[in-house]
């Protein structure tokens, strides 16, 4: 079967939505393959994928994580990924005006 997704890049550990994009692109290779219940390979997949900073977190991870990628993904997701909600850019004036509310509400 041909890839119609591209290949994931190398994740170096420094880029939040590089990390969600690299699980994601994790995800369709495994779909795409009929491994998408194969923990054990999907985890072997991703983990060609690091480089940096993430390699070396990577293999400071205890095995069962490493060679589990339904430990691997959450451990991964919460290590680099954004944390929450999506973070919104609050332009300056907002800002003030949720300071200044705040401020005078506790007066």
């Amino acid at each position: 079967m041909a890839d119609f997704y591209p290949e994931p890049t190398l994740f170096k550990g420094t880029n939040p939505e590089e990390c969600e994009v690299l699980v994601a692109a994790i995800r369709r290779h495994a779909l795409e393959r009929g491994k998408q219940h194969d923990n054990e390979w999907i985890a072997l997949f991703a983990s060609t994928y690091l480089i940096g900073h993430a390699l070396h977190w990577y293999e400071d991870l205890d095995q069962s994580i490493q060679n589990d990628w339904s430990r691997l993904r959450p451990t991964l997701l919460a290590r680099f990924g954004r944390r929450g909600a999506p973070t919104t850019v609050t332009s300056g004036w907002v800002r003030k005006w949720a300071i200044q509310t705040a401020t005078q509400s506790l007066a």
